[in-house]
């Protein structure tokens, strides 16, 4: 049994252990990713609903106490970063009349991913930016989106939204002073509104096609062309008779959009020297519920002092002047251009020169008065703009905080699993050790037993010496294998061929090689280590106070590393292994005998 034997030749592979760490690391990844739903429920969209709504029906009534919950839903996540700043935007432009800071919510929204992502966002946020930047004046601006949002709802094809743009676009180059580009695209829009399918008609539809013939008419009207003005006036009364059999339409809008119409009218048939077939349409005005509303009586007033009605004027001045006073909003440019300017007009055309004097004077503390108002107006404006951006900064902070410490959590969650992966491995591992130590144990006690049997039954040399000369081996080589059996001659680690030829005199060095291989199948170095090999076997048995170095040394071998290399090649397991092994099999033998 001299061959280089390995008794438990079969490796074992932990390949299969680190697929399943690492499928369950990702299993767990998803779940944890999957923890927090993209999509709300339904009864949480239900809520955000509710929420809405109920910010919707306050917002003008109480705006204040709809901020502050809109405050609490952005800090809480209640409600979508959008739909926050929609309603903040609706809250100031409509409660405080602070149309900057609508601005800076819808420009918010507008550069929002959300927005970039989805047209129907992008288009809603388009045609807020686009309709109060006109409204404050930032006319470039206002052409800059209103034309981003035609060529996207052209895009889209939706035809509604690419009319309102176009519009708008018309609006901004008409006080751009642009007025044939103006013109070429207000009959775009015209022509947009009036292709949508009937079927797709609202009284909103027709409202906005009503209102684009009226800027059309206005625009010609602005720059003198009199004559073009009132040749449209057909097609806004086809349009005003559309839009009031619409469904859905009040007799408060039909009335407001009918003044307006007579108003126009009538001032450009003034102005066009057709002072005759203006009134027709001053006795129409009269008709509707705006010839009531001390707030309108601009629409009457340019036609009563180009038709030298002073007195007339004047009694309406005076019922809007009250109306204005009682409610304390005459430092606004409403109440100048409507009231205090066409009364200067009135007395400087009568020759009251002290009053229009006095008027002059008040029309000129009202415009300083109102400058100053507008200032402080946008120094608020500016206070909010800051202060939201100041919140927006603190809400971002606070996602960083929560987003870090979801990463932690999630980050401690998989070192939790990976720890508890590797634990089950390493136990499994350790598990397969211990069994295949054992089985490797096991076969080299069979093994080695089997070969003392062998030796007891054959003249092997692992007999023990007789003493009878005559029982001695004749062959030299089996001579010297006895003798160093015998006399140990293996644990002397200088001990090799050199050595054993001086035992078996008259063969050459060459001669000792082939014949030892060819009478043992084996090298002489490797005859050699086999020997060391199974007397540490003893060692390691016995001797529980010697170190394996101790026990290498003990053997033979020179170096406790070669010892350990050559006792796993042979043997499949490190001597420690083996002696533990041995060690548990014994204690397990000692407690398996019964108690006597």
């Amino acid at each position: 049994m001299n061959e280089k034997t390995t008794y438990y030749s079969q490796p074992l592979s932990i390949r299969n252990h680190i697929h399943f760490a690492l499928l369950t690391i990702l299993i767990l990844m998803g779940a944890l990713s999957c923890g927090s739903p993209s999509t709300p429920t339904s009864s949480t969209a239900t809520s955000q609903e509710k929420l809405i709504q109920h910010i919707h029906q306050i917002c003008l009534t109480q705006p204040t106490e709809a901020l502050a919950l809109l405050d609490s839903a952005e800090t809480n996540h209640l409600l979508k970063p959008n739909d926050i700043d929609g309603l903040r935007a609706v809250i100031y432009q409509n409660a405080f009349g602070q149309t900057n800071v609508a601005l800076a919510y819808s420009k918010r929204i507008y550069e929002s991913p959300e927005a970039q992502k989805d047209t129907v966002i992008l288009t809603k946020t388009l045609k807020q930016l686009a309709a109060l930047n006109h409204r404050i004046g930032n006319y470039g601006e206002a052409l800059q989106y209103a034309q981003e949002g035609s060529a996207l709802a052209h895009a889209t094809n939706d035809w509604k939204a690419e009319a309102f743009f176009l519009q708008y676009v018309g609006f901004a180059l008409s006080d751009m002073y642009q007025i044939e580009e103006a013109l070429t695209y207000m009959d775009r829009s015209i022509t947009l509104y009036q292709q949508i399918d009937s079927k797709a008609q609202t009284w909103k539809t027709a409202d906005d096609l009503f209102y684009v013939w009226i800027q059309k008419v206005n625009t010609l009207f602005s720059v003198g062309r009199y004559a073009q003005a009132i040749a449209l006036i057909p097609q806004c009364e086809a349009a005003l008779q559309q839009l009031a059999a619409s469904e859905g339409v009040t007799q408060g809008i039909i009335d407001t959009r009918t003044a307006q119409l007579c108003g126009l009218c009538m001032i450009c048939f003034v102005s066009n020297q057709e002072p005759d077939k203006a009134k027709p349409y001053y006795d129409r005005i009269l008709s509707t519920a705006v010839a009531t509303d001390p707030s309108e009586v601009h629409l009457l007033i340019p036609y009563l002092i180009a038709t030298q009605q002073y007195q007339t004027a004047n009694n309406y001045l005076r019922q809007a002047k009250l109306y204005f006073e009682e409610r304390q909003d005459t430092v606004n440019n409403r109440y100048i251009d409507n009231i205090l300017l066409p009364t200067l007009q009135i007395q400087e055309a009568t020759g009251q020169t002290t009053a229009a004097l006095a008027s002059a004077r008040q029309i000129i503390a009202l415009k300083d008065s109102l400058f100053a108002r507008e200032n402080e107006q946008k120094a608020i404006e500016m206070a909010a703009i800051y202060e939201t951006e100041d919140k927006a900064h603190q809400i971002e902070r606070q996602n960083v905080r929560i987003q870090h410490g979801h990463t932690m959590l999630l980050f401690s969650g998989l070192l939790l699993v990976v720890a508890c992966v590797v634990i089950v491995v390493v136990v499994r591992y350790n598990l397969l050790i211990r069994k295949k130590n054992r089985a490797a144990v096991a076969t080299i006690h069979e093994l080695m037993a089997a070969k003392s049997k062998l030796a007891e039954q054959t003249d092997a040399p692992v007999i023990k010496a007789s003493s009878d000369p005559s029982s001695q081996p004749s062959d030299p080589i089996l001579r010297l294998m006895r003798q160093i059996e015998e006399q140990q001659l293996f644990r002397d680690a200088n001990f090799s061929r050199n050595e054993a030829l001086a035992l078996v005199p008259g063969l050459s060095l060459k001669n000792f090689s082939l014949q030892f291989n060819k009478c043992t199948g084996s090298s002489f170095p490797r005859y050699l280590n086999n020997l060391r090999l199974d007397y540490s076997l003893g060692l390691l048995r016995s001797s529980a106070n010697y170190s394996i170095e101790g026990i290498a040394l003990e053997s033979g071998f020179s170096y406790r590393q070669t010892y350990h290399r050559l006792f796993v090649e042979r043997f499949g397991l490190t001597p420690s292994e083996y002696r533990s092994t041995e060690r548990e099999e014994h204690q397990q033998h000692i407690q398996d005998q019964p108690e006597t």
